[in-house]
């Protein structure tokens, strides 16, 4: 939308985009999951997303990543060695005001894992490659 949302002071606008980030990360890596789930089940990946993107539990930005996913398509856009970067740093600054993270916490470890399997230049959606 282009619009300036003043959040507070300095550095709360930082913890806001890290926020933001860590929280399409989370949705991302949740799907990329799911969609490992339904496949290893037999559900067809194509009709699953279709399924999944007309429910209103399914952000936008989530059903377009996981259109990318379905069509295995992991061009960098947000790649996912910047996707681990932001969860750090998310983390980081949580743990410093003494916020409990346990789910960002534990998606985190799945983009490093992904780092760590060489997939760290694809896109966020290159998460998937771990549970197909």
């Amino acid at each position: 939308c282009g619009a300036i949302h003043h959040v507070g002071a300095v550095g709360q606008g930082t913890a806001m985009k890290l926020a933001v980030n860590t929280l399409f990360g989370v949705q991302v890596a949740t799907l990329a999951e799911m969609i490992g789930f339904l496949g290893k089940y037999g559900v067809n990946s194509n009709k699953a997303m279709a399924c999944l993107g007309q429910l209103p539990v399914m952000s936008l930005a989530a059903k377009g990543a996981g259109n990318l996913m379905v069509a295995n398509n992991h061009i960098p856009l947000f790649p996912i060695a910047l996707v681990e970067k932001d969860f750090r740093y998310a983390l980081q600054t949580a743990q410093a005001v003494k916020a409990a993270t346990p789910t960002a916490t534990a998606i985190h470890r799945i983009y490093q894992d992904a780092i760590a399997q060489g997939y760290g230049n694809d896109n966020i959606t290159g998460v998937a490659q771990l549970f197909g």
